[in-house]
């Protein structure tokens, strides 16, 4: 094959028909097409930005508002906390003054029935008949001794008299006072401070 022969039509490169350019009105200049790309890409830039933004945003409000009712959630936990914790302490409380109740309703009736009982016969005695006076918070001395004289005649097989060799029974027990109920209480007080 020789130089500068073609044999086939499909090996030469298209030319253009006419040499004109596309027509001045729809034609755009270098520098017009560039500065319109780089407008673009700058106003793409900030609607990302934006909208980076505003999704930032939403992000912050809840978490602002996750952050918010976790707190009232915290808030409610700690009070439910602390009611419970208040309910628990009222029930200590009770507890507790109805042993010291108890305990001073037991000194007070041995010391009103003057002698002791037999073993295992405690049970016989209702603690819960003899009133504390919720004015002194010591027992009812009337209602005490009412009790004791009633005792006395149901169970009198039971109790064995306190005797002292050579002291009487009208002898006083002890020469210090007895604590009331109102000083085991403040007692009581000072220990759970």
């Amino acid at each position: 094959m020789e130089e500068g022969k073609v044999e086939n039509v499909s090996d030469v490169p298209a030319v253009e028909a006419s040499g004109d350019a596309a027509p001045d009105s729809q034609a755009v200049s270098y520098e017009s097409h560039k500065r319109l790309l780089s407008e673009k890409k700058r106003r793409d830039e900030e609607v990302r930005a934006q909208a980076k933004r505003i999704q930032e945003l939403e992000a912050a409000d809840k978490a602002r508002i996750e952050n918010e009712a976790r707190q009232k959630e915290d808030w409610k936990k700690m009070l439910d906390m602390r009611e419970q914790e208040l309910a628990d302490t009222q029930e200590r409380y009770q507890a507790l003054e109805s042993q010291v109740h108890l305990v001073v309703k037991k000194a007070a009736f041995k010391k009103a029935l003057g002698g002791t009982f037999k073993d295992n016969y405690e049970r016989l005695i209702d603690y819960s008949s003899i009133p504390i006076d919720p004015t002194t918070n010591s027992v009812d001395e009337l209602a005490l001794n009412k009790y004791v004289e009633q005792f006395k005649k149901d169970f009198r097989e039971v109790i064995v008299p306190m005797s002292v060799p050579g002291v009487s029974q009208a002898a006083p027990q002890s020469a210090t006072p007895s604590r009331g109920k109102s000083d085991i209480l403040a007692d009581f007080a000072k220990f759970l401070k």
